[in-house]
């Protein structure tokens, strides 16, 4: 259900875009979803690469 509202949206957003600009505005919309998702995922890899290496540096510190 979290996955389906933005999914939504976004398509909402592409049926408008298509009729009020035009193709070009929704080749623009659509670089422009790619890239946000592009860099969501970005920061999510950076992010679990992160935890990786808190908990690594944890583990290696519990040690005796």
């Amino acid at each position: 259900m979290e996955v389906l509202i933005p999914a939504v949206i976004l398509l909402l957003g592409l049926i408008v875009s298509i009729i009020i600009y035009g193709a070009g505005a929704v080749l623009r919309f659509a670089i422009w979803v790619v890239s946000l998702i592009l860099r969501a995922l970005v920061w999510i890899v950076f992010g679990i690469l992160r935890g990786c290496r808190a908990l690594i540096d944890r583990i290696r510190d519990a040690r005796p």
